[in-house]
């Protein structure tokens, strides 16, 4: 019993995850999709710009904190001989700028190996944002191809436009003899007449060709 209720509820599921994807919009979900890859990537860029000023003021911090140890060390040589005590004091603080410079170098190389590793990320993101973009353009030219094609190959269609060019073409036949059919004969008359002699004239200069021909072929013997 538990066994063909479980198969009874994968079954449902599966006809609901069939339906939902017929009656999925492609276009719509993929667009919203590259929304959210923009939006990731603008995340990253604003993250990756923090971290970047961070750097600057920490590269600031550290050659501040490095003149000042150079600063400390001068003044300890220059009191060396003279007064110890405050010569001991010099070195004293030159060694603390040393320790803090040490912990800011390690903070700038932190900070510039994250704003590298972002970088390479905004790269890859930016890159994948731009092959998803040529792709969903490509889908969508490729469905509303395959759509049209199918509309204009449909045979429904194809006689549904027969018929319609047909009762088109009974209404204008329509309107022209509610036109007048004694007008309409005088027009077959006259174009009658027109063929009879524009046949005639063009016998006649086709003769006239052939006359033409013979005679430069004659001029050419002698």
């Amino acid at each position: 019993m538990a066994l063909r209720i479980r198969r009874l509820a994968a079954s449902i599921s599966a006809g609901i995850e069939e339906v939902v994807t017929k009656l999925e919009n492609h276009e719509a979900v993929a667009d919203c999709m590259l929304e959210d890859l923009r939006r990731g990537v603008a995340q990253i860029r604003v993250q990756q710009s923090r971290i970047d000023a961070q750097a600057k003021r920490t590269a600031e911090q550290l050659a501040a904190t490095e003149a000042d140890e150079q600063r400390w060390n001068e003044r300890a040589l220059q009191l060396a001989d003279t007064d110890e005590n405050k010569a001991l004091q010099c070195v004293q603080r030159a060694e603390h700028s040393a320790k803090s410079a040490a912990n800011l170098r390690e903070q700038l190389t932190a900070h510039q190996a994250t704003v590298d590793e972002l970088g390479a990320r905004i790269i890859e993101m930016e890159s994948k944002l731009s092959e998803l973009t040529l792709k969903r353009a490509t889908l969508s030219s490729r469905e509303l191809r395959a759509k049209a094609g199918r509309t204009a190959l449909n045979p429904d269609g194809l006689d549904s436009a027969n018929q319609l060019f047909e009762r088109w073409e009974t209404s204008v036949m329509t309107e022209e003899y509610a036109g007048g059919l004694d007008s309409l004969g005088g027009n077959i008359a006259t174009d009658v007449l027109e063929r009879e002699f524009s046949e005639a004239e063009n016998q006649a200069a086709l003769k006239a060709r052939l006359a033409e021909l013979k005679a430069g072929k004659s001029e050419g013997a002698s």
